[in-house]
């Protein structure tokens, strides 16, 4: 069952015996290898004390993961899937926590909503420097490309002195209030696994094989981590990515090839790529080839759209004013083709483009559903605490969410407890119990924001404690409102602030799917409308500037990324009239302007 409706190519790949570095083009079945492998390996563990590890770029490709290995049938007890940091944080981090000084006396996560906020405090606070010594355009753009990350070594990826000394107060901080952000999590991780060899045998005893999904968006550090663990010659591990698609370059993603990896993991680690592409056309295929960064030959072997010719479009005649009715327009005749509406995908490389189009485009088509959870006024408090408590409580029961609801019930069990530093009453320590406390909270209440306060307030008098007690808890779920509020304020985002509206955003997809090249990653529509493409939005002023190719490569790997997608239509736009900050044009993005290509009128 697990091998059946495979190629043979993809057979060999999930048969493979040894350690693999598994390349894939777009559509040729990257993620149905990766889950067919693991289920593969899952069957064929005869220790009940190992794991079969599955390591993903975001917690939605965790959930996708898990769900589809439950269809197969296959027994996941022995699974571990979810992000590098998870990984790190349920493994590492908190078994060997008393190894460490900065640990052992208790710790918290500062999740990404109040690793941001205490860092522009310090920005803010450095402002007149950076100002005095670089000049205002130039101080303020090293201000705010600071990053967190830190080295194998616990030094600062960033460079300046100025940058340091943010980044020292930040850091002094974080120590103040026992909290870890996810940069200095990876750190420690690898700090416990190189100092202490017990903690590094222990995960290789444990692990049978780790797969890492989009290997080329890991970072140095997280490689670090997992090629300690590997180069005991115990533990199996399997990369699955593109090299093409490698679009998280500025924060630190590394596509390493096989020699690298056989040096640094001490393996020989087997190759093998997948050819095919059963997603697009072949006319569409031709077409994004050209934004290749690493060549690769790729045939369309779809059956349904192979001989097809489809609409490859490129309009650089509208003017900003005039994109929505351009968008809108582009939309309306798809669906009178009857395109479902979750097979189109309108795509900007930036969120700053996407958040006004996304107000407008609803308002410009109100019969017309989207899903656009990045609009949505939880964007940004995915690792906030309260947030997973609200995706609970807004996400209604049904035996389809059952099992993906457990989960979610299970980890915030864990996380609840570490922020109150003792145990839940027995009565609701298992997950089941938990989320049957969960459904019954259904307060009375229209408003979403005022919904969620009244259900929190509920939840915490069930379970006995006091928010305000905990001063992690206190300041996420202070961060988490004061997010939203700030969301709803923008009148941008025209969201609305009904709690149905909200529920809408935990149901599955089956509107337009809102979108920035990063977040389509992994997914594919039949039609997809990317606008934006413009010298500066794509690639990023940063890259031309200060890449070492002036952003070429930055900006193929992006077109790539977007182009791929599409299964039939493809419509690219470099709108007129935008401006930069010195008020001169943009223009379009340079890589499309070189490619000489009969587009569809």
């Amino acid at each position: 069952m697990i091998l059946s409706g495979l190629t043979d190519e993809q057979k060999d790949a999930v048969t493979c015996p040894n350690s693999l570095l598994l390349t894939a083009c777009p559509g040729s079945g990257k993620t149905r290898v990766l889950i067919h492998k693991v289920a593969y390996e899952l069957s064929r563990l005869d220790n009940p004390k190992q794991y079969v590890v599955a390591l993903t770029f975001t917690h939605r490709a965790t959930d996708e993961i898990k769900e589809r290995i439950d269809r197969l049938n296959i027994e996941t007890e022995q699974l571990w899937a979810g992000t590098i940091h998870s990984f790190c944080l349920d493994w590492i981090i908190r078994p060997y926590a008393g190894f460490l000084n900065i640990l052992k006396n208790g710790f918290a996560i500062a999740d990404a909503e109040l690793s941001d906020d205490l860092l522009d405090r310090y920005r803010n606070a450095h402002k007149e420097k950076f100002v005095q010594k670089y000049g205002r355009k130039e101080g303020k753009n090293r201000l705010y490309k600071i990053t967190t990350r830190l080295t194998k070594d616990g030094q600062f990826e960033t460079e300046g002195d100025l940058e340091k000394e943010v980044l020292q107060n930040y850091y002094r901080d974080l120590k103040s209030q026992k909290l870890i952000n996810f940069d200095l999590l990876l750190y420690l991780a690898f700090l416990l696994i190189k100092k202490y060899p017990a903690v590094q045998n222990n995960l290789a005893r444990i692990f049978n094989i780790i797969f890492v999904d989009e290997y080329q968006d890991t970072q140095e550090l997280q490689y670090a981590i997992l090629h300690k663990i590997v180069s005991i010659g115990k533990t199996r591990i399997v990369y699955v990515g593109d090299p093409n698609q490698a679009i998280y370059g500025t924060m630190g993603g590394i596509a390493k090839n096989k020699a690298t990896i056989d040096r640094e993991a001490n393996i020989d680690i087997d190759e093998i790529v997948l050819h095919g592409n059963w997603r697009s056309h072949q006319r569409l295929v031709d077409y994004y080839r050209n934004f290749q960064v690493q060549y690769a030959d790729i045939n369309a072997v779809n059956t349904i759209y192979k001989n097809e010719q489809g609409i490859i479009k490129y309009i650089k005649d509208v003017s900003e004013e005039n994109l929505i009715d351009c968008i809108a327009d582009l939309i309306t005749s798809e669906l009178s083709n009857e395109i479902p509406y979750n097979e189109i995908c309108v795509i900007a490389p930036q969120w700053q483009l996407i958040t006004p189009l996304g107000g407008k485009l609803k308002a410009k088509l109100p019969d017309i559903p989207f899903d656009a959870f990045g609009l949505s006024p939880f964007r940004k408090s995915r690792d906030n605490f309260w947030y997973k408590l609200a995706r609970l409580l807004l996400t209604e029961p049904s035996s389809n969410y059952f099992l993906t609801r457990i989960r979610w019930a299970k980890e915030l069990i864990i996380e609840l407890e570490e922020h109150i530093q003792s145990e839940l009453h027995e009565e609701y320590r298992t997950a089941r119990i938990l989320l049957k406390l969960i459904n019954s909270i259904n307060p009375d209440i229209d408003k979403g924001i005022d919904y969620l306060k009244d259900a929190f307030e509920q939840f915490s008098k069930s379970l006995n404690f006091k928010i305000d007690d905990f001063q992690i808890l206190k300041q996420q779920y202070d961060l988490f409102f004061q997010s939203i509020e700030k969301r709803l304020a923008d009148k941008d985002y025209e969201y609305p602030e009904d709690v149905d509206s909200w529920r809408k955003l935990f149901k599955p997809r089956s509107g337009i799917v809102i979108e920035t090249c990063h977040g389509v990653k992994g997914e594919e529509f039949e039609v997809v409308i990317a606008f934006g493409l413009l010298q500066g939005k794509l690639p990023y002023w940063d890259c031309i500037f200060k890449g070492h190719d002036k952003g070429i490569s930055d900006a193929n790997k992006l077109l790539y990324v977007i182009a791929s997608r599409a299964k039939r239509n493809l419509y690219l736009i470099s709108e007129t009239g935008r401006k930069t900050q010195s008020k001169s044009e943009y223009l379009p993005t340079e890589q499309l302007k070189c490619i000489e290509y009969e587009y569809d009128k």
